[in-house]
């Protein structure tokens, strides 16, 4: 359980930190250097780390007992887990509209636009998962990333509302 919490504020202080440093020092090549990065470490932790091929199974419960675990304050190895997922996209949505806004100045994105394309890499990583067999097809998942996609996009609207500017 130890391991739980360090591993979620290591990952609340890093998303912390990388949302602090692209504030601060916005610059092309930091940003795309930054999405590289997160994108790699993403995909590293959803599809290697701690995982052996195995059988995969697909999960369709809602992540209710995430939801009542929050209100309760009580917090387990399956809330820190919860909670490391939706953490685990805030950078993707924070990061994706400066990415996009860096190649399209014309075309002008909104929240639910970035949520969108969030949810649909969510989907793409659970099939990836289901079908390397490296993990189960959990409908959880989606809800929590989707949740942590639009929690960045938000962040960066607030954050960055003179450079990014939904439409």
């Amino acid at each position: 359980m130890e391991l739980g919490y360090f591993l979620l504020g290591t990952a609340v202080v890093l998303t912390t930190g990388l949302i602090a440093v692209i504030c601060r020092f916005r610059d092309r090549r930091l940003v795309l250097a930054a999405f590289a990065g997160y994108l790699c470490a993403l995909l590293y932790v959803v599809g290697f780390v701690g995982r052996s091929i195995g059988a995969a199974g697909v999960n369709f419960h809602l992540p209710l007992p995430f939801l009542e675990a929050l209100l309760r304050g009580s917090y387990d190895r399956f809330t820190n887990r919860s909670l490391l997922n939706m953490i685990a996209f805030i950078p993707f949505g924070f990061l994706l509209p400066q990415v996009l806004s860096l190649y399209k100045k014309d075309v002008r994105l909104n929240w639910f636009h970035y949520v969108l394309i969030g949810f649909l890499f969510s989907v793409m990583i659970e099939t990836c998962q289901y079908l390397f067999r490296v993990g189960d097809y959990e409908l959880d998942d989606l809800v929590k990333n989707t949740m942590g996609t639009g929690i960045g996009a938000a962040l960066c609207f607030a954050l960055l509302k003179d450079k990014i500017r939904p439409q």
